[in-house]
């Protein structure tokens, strides 16, 4: 952002565009100080700055003050209201997001799916499929985010249905990559290896590729039923072999009757970790079937600290802290990160003035 902001302010003139691209690199940077500051300093705000700074802050988790600046805006458009509707449902505070949903003038399909995963992430199904059935226009979107909290919240034999009736000739809605990930996920759950298998072949009969992730799903498939070779075969084809985990969750079902849960995800966390492969750690947690506990985030939280990554420190702790509001320890982690961050700073400073090598993993 340096060299921008030396161009930006060599700039003779400077329209909202301009101002727009150097705000969007503060927020994108992470710098939401720096960034409000560009914000106050644009003479003639568009909609695109307002939105902007406003989709910072819900990122960021701040509703504070993404609200008070929605309040403050002299015109909104759907992409404004999303904005916020989104940073409160992403936070589980669907009180909020639904009282903005409902004082919307006119929904976007995007409004619509925001609430019924908000919903989802909550566990409150019901409220899900009300929201759904109320729903005239849907689209594909719709359909898999309401099999998706079928699927996630335990209720697989309602997403198999749920996919019956968006695959009827009056709905005639093709399903693609994730309605067929969360179908298979379903059918793990049920045992139901012959459904599974079909959804197989329904796949390859309208075209849809068998990508690793499905793959994967169905390595999940086979483990949980017992289809050994199935499995193995299914992961020596996966183009990524770092797929592993499947097959170490697998081993644990079959070889050991032992069924993974989110404390076996957060062993593998905690080991992605201390080996400092933290996006990939990162993308674990994103995968459990199941809602993270505090301890999860935490093992992430606690290695970032170790590895210096501000980014995902800010995303394992922002989690930390609303699962687990009362613990200040995940406040101090988070600050140890940002002087440790400080520090890394101005040890590469030093560095650079001394022409010496830039220190791996603390950038």
């Amino acid at each position: 952002m340096e060299t921008a902001q030396r161009v930006f302010n060599e700039m003779m003139e400077r329209n909202v565009v301009t101002w727009n691209s150097i705000l969007h690199g503060y927020l994108k940077a992470g710098d939401l100080s720096k960034a409000r500051d560009v914000f106050n300093e644009i003479p003639m705000k568009d909609v695109v700055s307002w939105n902007s700074m406003i989709l910072g802050y819900a990122k960021a988790g701040d509703m504070r003050q993404a609200n008070c600046l929605f309040e403050e805006m002299p015109e909104r458009n759907s992409a404004s209201w999303n904005a916020v509707i989104c940073g409160y449902a992403d936070r589980g505070n669907m009180e909020e997001a639904r009282k903005l949903f409902n004082e919307m003038p006119r929904r976007s399909n995007v409004s619509w799916i925001a609430i019924i995963a908000g919903y989802s992430k909550c566990g409150n199904v019901g409220s899900a499929r009300e929201l759904f059935d109320s729903f005239r226009e849907k689209d594909l979107l719709s359909w898999n985010a309401m099999i998706a909290c079928y699927a996630q919240n335990n209720k697989p034999k309602e997403a198999l249905q749920l996919f019956h009736e968006m695959r009827k000739p009056d709905v005639n809605t093709q399903p693609d990559e994730m309605t067929f990930s969360c179908v298979i996920f379903a059918c793990s759950q049920l045992g139901d290896l012959e459904f599974g298998l079909w959804i197989k072949i329904y796949m390859s009969r309208i075209g849809v590729a068998l990508h690793d992730h499905l793959a994967t799903a169905l390595i999940d498939l086979y483990a949980k039923c017992g289809c050994i070779d199935k499995a193995y075969e299914m992961f020596h084809g996966l183009k990524r072999k770092d797929r592993w985990l499947s097959m170490f969750f697998f081993s644990m079902a079959t070889k050991h009757g032992l069924m993974p849960t989110t404390d076996h995800y957060g062993i593998m966390v905690d080991l992605l970790g201390r080996a400092g492969k933290l996006e990939e750690a990162y993308r674990l947690i994103k995968s459990i079937p199941m809602r993270p506990h505090a301890g999860v985030w935490g093992a992430l939280l606690l290695a970032c600290r170790v590895h210096c990554n501000v980014e995902l420190g800010e995303i394992a702790a922002q989690h930390c802290v609303e699962l687990e509001p009362d613990t200040s320890g995940y406040y101090s982690l988070l600050a140890n990160i940002y002087e440790r961050w400080e520090d890394a700073k101005r040890l590469r400073k030093v560095m650079e003035e001394k022409k010496v090598s830039k220190i791996p993993g603390c950038s």
